[in-house]
């Protein structure tokens, strides 16, 4: 848990954020991802209330909150020669953003997609495809957070001291080979890691 204590105006106030766990799924035994993109999205999840952070002000829910859904999925380049991985990132069935990175021989790869302003029930696709076959994934995971968590107009906002305390890093990836990326842009988007 997090809590975020802010004065304004001389009046204390307690922002409070219960962060859930991430959802990890690791294969037993990895996919090679397809050569071309696919029709149906290897990684489809629909959000729910249960997915969410619960963010309260003095005990009562912030109606302006915004969450962002990160996904992250992994698995490794078991060709003999460096190739590509490209993804598309889909919300509600429209295409967000797409790209490409390339991957070293015998590296693994974890590629993090950041998808801004969910709610429950929005459905968030993570598609997967690559130059080989020889290129597998078997580790996916999704996690919500929140941001924007302040109740007051922009104009106000500058008036707010905050001190934080009991911050935790989020999330705690434990399965596969998961690197975490932290370095966000405010718009939706992907980013990759490799390592040997």
């Amino acid at each position: 848990m997090t809590i975020i204590s802010a004065e304004k105006w001389k009046a204390a106030k307690i922002i409070t954020i219960e962060l859930k766990d991430a959802v990890e799924n690791l294969q037993s035994t990895p996919t090679s991802l397809p050569t071309s993109e696919p029709a149906e999205s290897q990684i489809s999840i629909t959000l729910a209330e249960a997915d969410l952070p619960v963010v309260k002000l003095n005990g009562t829910d912030i109606p302006t909150i915004k969450y962002t859904a990160l996904v992250y999925a992994g698995g490794q380049n078991t060709d003999s020669a460096s190739q590509t991985v490209y993804w598309r990132m889909l919300k509600n069935g429209a295409s967000l953003s797409n790209g490409s990175f390339s991957v070293s021989a015998s590296y693994y790869w974890t590629i993090t997609a950041r998808y801004f302003d969910v709610n429950a029930g929005d459905t968030i696709e993570l598609r997967l495809w690559a130059s080989s076959t020889n290129v597998n994934w078997d580790y996916d995971a999704h996690v919500c957070h929140y941001t924007r968590p302040f109740p007051y107009a922009s104009g106000i906002v500058a008036d707010l001291w905050v001190k934080t305390e009991d911050i935790v890093t989020h999330p705690t990836l434990s399965q596969g080979n998961p690197q975490v990326h932290s370095n966000y842009r405010h718009r939706e988007a992907a980013s990759f890691n490799q390592c040997r």
